[in-house]
């Protein structure tokens, strides 16, 4: 989604997509239908509102400016030489 730039629907099953559902609802790009709500109103509402939700549109297109600027490499690197002390 992030790297697209387009919103999206997410639909977390278990283990950590519950966790990285709710951050890209946060981050403004995305919105979250649970299991429990996964019906075809709902889900037909949330689709609506990816594709017509400006707001959503917007933040979704700021997400992929700033993960194209991510160099997620050089960040593991600097994460593992301050480990290490180097």
């Amino acid at each position: 989604m992030a790297c697209a730039g387009f919103p999206a629907v997410l639909v977390p099953r278990g283990d950590d997509q519950f966790m990285v559902a709710g951050a890209a609802v946060a981050a403004g790009g995305a919105v979250c239908v649970l299991p429990a709500e996964l019906e075809a109103g709902y889900l037909g509402r949330a689709l609506d509102r990816v594709v017509s939700d400006r707001d959503l549109a917007a933040s979704a297109a700021e997400l992929r400016r700033v993960a194209a600027r991510y160099d997620a490499p050089a960040a593991a690197v600097d994460v593992l030489e301050s480990w290490v002390g180097t």
